[in-house]
């Protein structure tokens, strides 16, 4: 493929007004700079325009898709939106409090051929978040917008000692809001102590930050994009940081031929972007799974290869397969992870295993690797699947709070071939974890979900005994480290929670915790029982038993 493609260094103000709009594609990533960020280019800029002499200021290179012969595509951004939606938020908040300076408001609009109407200067296509209807919100705040957020701000600052209105800013749950008002208040500061310095300052921002375009030229802007997504993986590859979602995006963007195609890719990514987000994973998670999967059934576990590697590298899975291909196995992954995952609620018996499985398993993609692979395998059937889950629960308390990548791929391979994994197949004796003190919450968890015989509520953990101020406690006459008791497995109490109560079906919930756990059903009911340290040892002895014969037991 021949690269036609511009490359000059331009302004900012002449950039921005030899370009009506630039676009921003959907299967862009959401704008994302915090206060960090924010602070980082702001103090790099001062120290610019403070220089004594030469302080233009270079921002790097972007890269452009431009369409020759369609004038009513505006040039999308195929890389450096997020610099460029910071410096249109930028000049938002300087036209505020800047009214007089008119040019500043050609930074943030332009009109209509008729001139009849404004139109924002970036627009943003991007699937994954409200990125336009943020901007518009934005462009249409006054001084007295701001000011009242300022001022919120200011007022917020107050009830924490030593606490600065930057230090709070990043509080609010979209990024832009965040960003423009870093700037407004920035600004709102140089303005205080020095206006016709901000004035120059604003004139240095529009004249002496510099970036250099890369356009890339093509009849339409289809082929115009897949240009740039070429110089776009280029630049990556050169050591740009994106994230692999990032890359795996654009690269199966521009394996989609036709309009339809393209338009096909965005549905199915924002289908996995609303898995995404139901699921509260991010889309690296969703493509790890897919790569496990991959190398296990290919046998491939003695190398595991490296997620860029797995899929950009050399004969990788995004050169191999369809962009279809791909997508359909990432949503299936999606699929079977949501119906895992409402196994969790509720109290039945496959609940409590799930909700077992989540606690001993936590920040790792290998429980949710192996329980796709078993889906994928063998159904999703609860008398199947419940039997497993057991399993796993059993292997992880025995063996460890989480199992290596390379143990879990051989699981899993072992799953694809033969429909079961004997790893799994593990019994052990009760000095395996009665002394694993820093793990007593998982086991007690899973001592009263084996008592009550379902899962829990949503719950808060207290002590039978409560932690007193003492160091030392007397017992038959002797002294007591307190710190045994408190990590003691029959001194762990699961109390729902004021929602759990509110739940359907709690009063019987309640009358199974009385029949299985009675000092727990008592401080869940706030009669107010003192309980004595003979309760903690009495419990934890029933408890251990109760665990001593579930590990013993291999199914």
């Amino acid at each position: 493929m021949s690269l036609h493609l511009n490359a000059e260094q331009k302004n900012l103000r002449r950039l921005w007004s030899e370009y009506d709009t630039f676009v921003i594609p959907p299967y862009q990533r959401p704008y994302s700079w915090n206060v960090t960020e924010c602070r980082q280019l702001y103090d790099d800029l001062i120290d610019a325009f403070n220089r004594p002499y030469d302080n233009d200021y270079f921002m790097g290179t972007i890269i452009l898709a431009v369409a020759d012969n369609q004038r009513d595509e505006f040039p999308r951004i195929v890389d450096g939106q997020q610099r460029m939606t910071t410096f249109w938020l930028m000049f938002k908040s300087l036209s505020v409090l800047l009214p007089e300076v008119t040019s500043l408001l050609d930074m943030l609009y332009s009109r209509n051929w008729d001139g009849q109407g404004e139109q924002i200067r970036i627009k943003s296509l991007v699937n994954d978040a409200n990125d336009m209807e943020i901007m518009n919100d934005i462009y249409s705040w006054k001084l007295s917008h701001y000011e009242q957020r300022y001022e919120k701000l200011k007022e917020d600052s107050r009830n924490f000692d030593f606490v600065d209105i930057e230090d709070i800013i990043d509080e609010d749950d979209n990024n832009m809001k965040v960003a423009t008002m870093y700037f407004y208040y920035r600004f709102r500061e140089f303005k205080q102590n020095d206006i016709t310095g901000l004035r120059s300052f604003a004139k240095f921002l529009m004249m002496s930050v510099l970036i250099i375009p890369i356009e890339m030229h093509a009849p339409g802007i289809r082929d115009a994009e897949d240009k740039a997504l070429v110089i776009f993986e280029t630049i990556n590859n050169r050591g740009v940081e994106l994230s692999d979602s990032d890359i795996f995006k654009a690269r199966l963007y521009s394996k989609a031929i036709s309009p339809n195609e393209k338009d096909e890719f965005v549905t199915l990514w924002d289908s996995v972007v609303d898995y995404c987000k139901r699921l509260r994973i991010d889309i690296d998670t969703l493509f790890t799974i897919y790569m496990n999967l991959k190398t296990a059934s290919e046998g491939l576990s003695t190398y595991p290869p490296s997620i860029r590697e797995f899929f950009d590298g050399r004969n990788g899975e995004l050169s191999r397969h369809s962009y279809k291909s791909i997508m359909d196995r990432l949503i299936e992954i999606a699929d079977i992870l949501q119906k895992y995952k409402t196994l969790e609620l509720g109290t039945s018996k496959i609940a409590g295993w799930a909700q077992l499985l989540s606690v001993c398993g936590r920040a790792t993609t290998c429980n949710d690797s192996i329980l796709v692979a078993w889906a994928m395998k063998k159904g999703f059937e609860e008398k199947t699947l419940e039997p497993f889950l057991q399993r796993m629960v059993r292997y992880l308390m025995l063996t460890g709070r989480t199992w290596s990548e390379m143990r879990s791929l051989e699981i899993m391979e072992d799953i694809m071939n033969h429909g079961d994994s004997k790893r799994l197949h593990v019994n052990g004796e009760l000095v395996s974890y009665f002394f694993h003190s820093y793990r007593s919450l998982e086991f007690a968890k899973l001592a009263l979900i084996l008592e009550m015989g379902g899962g829990l509520l949503d719950h808060q953990i207290v002590n039978i005994v409560q932690r007193k101020k003492h160091t030392y406690m007397l017992q038959n006459g002797e002294l007591v480290r307190e710190k045994y008791f408190d990590e003691s497995i029959g001194n762990i109490a699961f109390v729902p929670t004021e929602k759990a109560r509110r739940t359907k079906g709690f009063e019987e919930y309640m009358q199974r915790m009385e029949q299985a756990d009675p000092e727990c059903a008592a401080i869940a009911n706030k009669t107010g029982q003192k309980f004595l340290l003979s309760h903690v040892n009495e419990r934890s002895k029933r408890k251990t038993s109760v665990l001593d014969e579930f590990f013993k037991r291999s199914k």
